[in-house]
């Protein structure tokens, strides 16, 4: 070690000394920078030794009495000068030789041989600014040569920068660029802010570039707080080529894996009116993407909800592909999934986007429209409430059950619509227990409508449809029942023709209600013959066929029992009504209602001479050959 040590008093003298025939050859500036840089390495000597390691004493000594030397010739100008020379750790020299002079009185302040040097070192020592503070002192110029040198504080220095106004310099948008993997959420969430206020679209593809380095949790984290901050503003207008090729990729998919719903979410903060709506036209347009999609659905349910954008963008996506039967399906799909993901509530559903579209089409009188939307809201697994936010859906529901049609004026167009009406008040909507009132005009002139307010809102009613409709109803006065029913059912829907002839047989037989109605039929189609010549006829014979196909649907709930007597009876009554019906609809009609007849009824009443007397008696060759056959069969 001795051997070691004794070139250093000569090493440093020859370091800290410029020969004083060099001196003139020398700028003052020059001598100032290199009179930093030697005290520079000299304190950084100072600060790797110990200074009680015994057995580096010479050169201790040496060092220290090295460094004095230089300190003695420092002026406050040299000092100063200083502060203009920038080192590669962002630093000024002057800084870095106040901080580390701070830190050395600091070591050696119980080191006796170091006492003169330490009274040099404290006119200008400094102590060293943590890490906030040099942050909080720092211009971008600074945060961006910090940020570069990849050191361990390289996180904080980026974090700072980007919390800077940083979109006015040049550099420092390139280095946000070039470390955009360092965003954490807030940092993207302060690009974007940021991003808004500068008008040129290279600001927010940066803001899409630091957002595309989050993981999906922090990027919905973002999205969610940039939507309820800043709404839909678009940063990109140009997405669609990228989410069509998107879904194209999903056609192969059977399950969404988690980078496609980054993916798709990224491409919602870019655009999102854009990108919900044709997500959810796709939808509408195939219910494989709704299989698909369940999983992003579930996990950006709270996104979708915000500001209701998941609602308009389905109302726009019901604008573009209005429910007919071809995408029915999908629609409820759809709702279902974003009723049972908890994305709408049933009064969300009913009241922002079912009762929208119930009130534009029946202010269009889109009939067909209409019947898509109520069957829709039928196949779906929910219940209905009467709320303050649903009363205007429930007033739009008695608009359609007034689009209910007389036998006269009958639209089967619009009979089933009221019908998807009525099974929904049947099936889905709970009793009223809040007390709201629906207002409609003149209610008690229309005994249907006055019937199912009272089912709605009435907690306690033990009246029958059949009662409300018909309050001295009865089964014994046979024409008087025939007339009843003749003014009542043709205007019913099948929900409530089933209703109605279910209490009749209740009260009677099916005998004898199978009577009733052979006997108001028979009535109807003479009222229709007589009317043969006149302009309304084809929409009486339209009429007729309606109450037939309600008949028929009546009396196979009379077959469900399998009794060879009913059978029989029904048999003979269709075979009755077959002879009636107008020859323009008879053989259309007829098929149908020999579709009801059962072989083994009329193999029982084949032997039967009046029975096949009628049978001749119908009229038309096809029917008959087609009744003999099954006979024959």
């Amino acid at each position: 070690m001795d051997k070691m040590a004794s070139p250093v008093p000569e090493f440093f003298f020859r370091f800290c000394r410029v020969p004083s025939t060099e001196v003139p050859k020398i700028k003052k500036k020059v001598l100032y920078e290199q009179t930093g840089y030697i005290l520079k390495r000299l304190f950084a000597l100072l600060l790797f030794c110990h200074e009680n390691n015994f057995s580096w004493e010479i050169f201790m000594a040496r060092l220290i009495e090295a460094t004095y030397v230089v300190l003695r010739g420092v002026s406050l100008d040299m000092f100063i000068d200083w502060a203009e020379i920038d080192l590669d750790s962002g630093q000024t020299l002057q800084s870095e030789i106040a901080e580390n002079a701070y830190l050395i009185m600091e070591k050696y302040q119980q080191f006796e041989p170091a006492s003169e040097m330490i009274q040099l070192l404290k006119p200008f020592a400094s102590k060293p600014k943590d890490l906030k503070e040099q942050i909080r002192m720092a211009d971008l110029d600074k945060m961006v040569v910090m940020v570069n040198r990849e050191d361990e504080n390289q996180r904080q220095w980026f974090g700072a920068l980007v919390f800077s106004p940083f979109f006015s310099n040049d550099k420092a948008v390139e280095c946000v660029s070039n470390w955009s993997h360092l965003c954490m959420e807030e940092d993207v969430s302060r690009v974007l802010n940021l991003s808004l206020k500068v008008n040129h679209k290279e600001a927010k593809k940066l803001a899409i570039k630091c957002a595309s380095h989050l993981s999906l949790s922090q990027l919905i984290l973002v999205v969610t707080r940039h939507f309820y901050n800043n709404r839909f503003v678009i940063l990109n207008s140009d997405v669609l080529p990228e989410i069509v090729l998107l879904f194209n990729k999903l056609k192969d998919s059977e399950s969404m894996k988690e980078n496609v719903i980054f993916e798709l979410l990224l491409l919602i903060l870019q655009n999102p009116d854009a990108s919900i709506s044709f997500i959810l036209t796709e939808c509408v347009k195939n219910t494989f993407y709704v299989s698909v999609l369940r999983e992003c659905f579930t996990k950006l349910k709270d996104i979708l909800k915000i500001h209701d954008i998941g609602v308009n963008c389905l109302q726009k996506a019901m604008k573009t592909c209005p429910p007919n039967e071809q995408n029915h399906g999908s629609y409820v799909k759809l709702l279902q999934l974003f009723v049972d993901v908890n994305l709408f509530t049933n009064e969300t559903l009913i009241s922002k986007i079912i009762n929208p579209s119930l009130a534009e089409y029946i202010k269009a009188d889109h009939l067909k429209e209409l019947q898509q939307i109520l069957k829709i809201l039928n196949d779906l697994q929910i219940s209905i409430q009467m709320k303050e936010t649903s009363l205007e859906f429930f007033e739009n529901l008695f608009k359609i059950l007034r689009m209910r049609t007389q036998f006269m004026d009958h639209r089967t167009s619009a009979q089933v619509v009221v019908q998807e009406v009525v099974i929904l008040i049947n099936n889905k909507i709970h009793i009223n227990q809040g007390g709201f009132r629906i207002a409609i005009e003149n209610s008690n002139d229309d005994k249907f409508i006055s019937y199912y307010q009272r089912s709605i809102c009435e907690l306690e009613t033990n009246t029958s449809l059949l009662q409300s409709l018909i309050d001295d109803f009865s089964v014994e006065n046979h024409t008087k029942a025939v007339r009843q029913l003749m003014q009542i059912l043709p205007s019913c829907v099948t929900e409530e023709w089933i209703s109605i002839c279910s209490e009749i047989v209740l009260k009677s037989s099916n005998e004898k209600f199978l009577s009733i109605m052979h006997d108001m039929m028979l009535l109807v189609c003479q009222f229709c013959q007589s009317q043969e010549h006149s302009d309304n006829f084809p929409t009486l014979l339209e009429a007729l066929k309606y109450c037939l196909r309600q008949l028929g649907t009546v009396i196979q709930g009379i077959l469900s029992s399998n009794s060879i007597e009913d059978e029989v009876i029904v048999t003979e009554v269709l075979v009755k009504l077959l002879c009636y019906l107008p020859a323009i609809i008879k053989e259309t009609e007829g098929l149908n209602l020999i579709s009801l007849m059962t072989e083994r009824s009329l193999k029982n009443l084949g032997q039967d001479k009046e029975f096949v007397t009628r049978i001749c008696n119908i009229k038309n060759k096809n029917i008959c050959q087609i009744i003999a056959q099954k006979i024959l069969g």
